[in-house]
């Protein structure tokens, strides 16, 4: 096999691939990946690891990319409200209809759905609680709450809501 050559590879037009369609071609197909993984690791790995094993990785990446999302998305502080509304900013972001309510000690993000699973067949809980690890460490790598029992399948489903708290963990 011949060795690569970075000045033979061919290039994509710069006119017909601005730097804005990139970043949306880069952030669709990380999202695609996300969306495909959660429903092979449930198959092939069952609800426990796959809470886990994804949830573990998931929390290592937020706590990664916290302090630059943050920044990208013009959030700065700490506290709870500050959380929540980095949260909304996320799922906002990534087109979720999202209700932000503060109150004394704490503040809440609801979601109306979930836009990154919308089409699949129904998935077992542990996706949602391994997804959401990837928010629930992010500020000063706090440790998550334990999840929240999710509807099983058949159950009606409800919005879902996330408290951020003291330490800015995501509480159901």
């Amino acid at each position: 096999m011949p060795a690569f050559d970075p000045a033979a590879a061919p290039r994509l037009d710069p006119v017909a691939w601005p730097p804005e369609r990139l970043d949306t071609v880069v952030a669709r197909y990380a999202m695609e990946y996300v969306r495909t993984t959660l429903p092979v690791a449930l198959a092939l790995l069952g609800p426990d690891d796959t809470r886990a094993l994804l949830g573990h990785a998931a929390r290592l990446i937020g706590m990664q990319y916290h302090d630059e999302t943050a920044r990208l998305l013009e959030i700065d502080g700490r506290g709870p409200e500050t959380f929540a509304r980095y949260l909304a900013a996320l799922a906002e972001a990534q087109g979720e209809a999202v209700e932000v309510t503060a109150g004394p000690g704490g503040a809440s993000v609801r979601l109306r759905g979930w836009r990154l699973v919308r089409g699949l067949e129904p998935l077992d809980p542990a996706a949602f609680e391994a997804w959401r690890r990837a928010l629930a460490g992010r500020p000063r790598g706090a440790r998550p709450k334990p999840p929240a029992r999710r509807p099983t399948r058949g159950q009606r489903r409800r919005p879902l809501p996330h408290r951020a708290g003291r330490r800015g963990v995501i509480q159901p």
